[in-house]
């Protein structure tokens, strides 16, 4: 399974909708608010077990694009 195969069904899931997969920002899905946005990090990093730094939780994933990059990153190493 590739990371985005991995990752859309759990943001369409936390999101409580479908999307159609092209890159989203949260300021343009009106349920990402900040709750939203925890609760995918959580899924995330249980998915993939991995930990986001507090800093990269508040700074830098706010857009799928960005998430499924430090996904991608992440399984490299």
């Amino acid at each position: 399974m590739t990371i985005e195969s991995r990752f859309w069904p759990l943001f369409e899931t936390t999101m409580g909708r479908k999307f159609d997969r092209q890159p989203q920002e949260a300021a343009n899905v009106e349920e990402w608010d900040s709750m939203k946005h925890i609760e995918l990090i959580f899924e995330l990093e249980s998915e993939f077990e991995i930990q986001f730094s507090p800093q990269e939780i508040a700074d830098h994933y706010s857009n799928t694009t960005n998430l499924i990059d430090f996904l991608q990153r992440g399984s490299a190493s």
